[in-house]
């Protein structure tokens, strides 16, 4: 359900990007928009990590997956 809100979320931001480029604006426009996408993705993702990877040896997000379905 993670993995399939985030590819939905990059998918989208990639569409934005992509018209905003093409169709409605130009890359000067779109440059700075797409870099405040990147700084809010990695936000997001430090934000996640500090909240809630409770062993920071464990960085495999595939291997915390599993460490959570098991838990439950």
């Amino acid at each position: 359900m993670v993995g399939v809100a985030a590819s939905s979320v990059l998918i989208a931001e990639l569409a934005i990007i992509t018209v905003g480029t093409y169709v409605t604006h130009s890359w000067d426009i779109m440059e700075p928009i797409s870099y405040v996408m990147m700084l809010g993705n990695f936000t997001f993702t430090f934000g996640w990590f500090v909240a809630f990877i409770e062993n920071p040896l464990m960085q495999n997000p595939v291997s915390w997956f599993k460490q959570k379905s098991i838990k439950k």
